[in-house]
Order: C-alpha cells, then structure tokens, then sequence
C-alpha cells in the first residue's frame, strides 16, 4: 500500500510514505525512495533520505549517491551517504 501513495499529490502524505518505508525496511521501497529523495518538498526528500539510510546496505548508499550526484540536497544527503560508508567500514573491519 506505501509503494502505491509514494507519489501522491499531497505532501504530507509522501512525507509520511517517506517516513513509514524507513521504518519497514524493505529493501524493495528503495526506487521508490529514490523518486522520493527528489521530491520538490524538502520534508518528503529529507525523510526519503533518512529512510535510504536505515535500510542500508549497497542499494540504499547507491540511491542515496545517485541522488547526491543528482545534487539533490548536498546537507542532508551527505549525512546520510557518511553514514552509509562508515557502517561499512566498520563491517570490513570485523
């Protein structure tokens, strides 16, 4: 049902979308949070953003690079891609 209304009209409904796929998890809400983390609302791309970031792993820091390289919101992406990179670093370190 969230993938569904990731692109509804309303703001507070995609912010929310946003939000709630960061909470499932779900490895396959990640095109939809990439279309997200471009939004034109900053509170539906800063959600997306943080919810590539709690699903983690190759898919979300690749998301959120593309994004970044799209030069969407350098601050709050960049924060997440850090993260990314540095809950990688300590796996490899292990």
């Amino acid at each position: 049902f969230l993938l569904q209304v990731a692109s509804d009209g309303d703001e507070d409904v995609r912010s929310r979308v946003a939000f709630a796929l960061g909470k499932i998890s779900d490895p396959e809400a990640l095109p939809a949070l990439l279309a997200l983390v471009r939004d034109q609302r900053w509170t539906v791309r800063a959600n997306a953003a943080q919810s590539l970031g709690k699903i983690g792993g190759p898919g979300a820091r690749a998301a959120l690079e593309e994004a970044l390289a799209l030069g969407v919101d350098r601050v709050i992406l960049v924060d997440e891609v850090a993260s990314q990179i540095r809950e990688i670093e300590i796996l490899l370190m292990r």
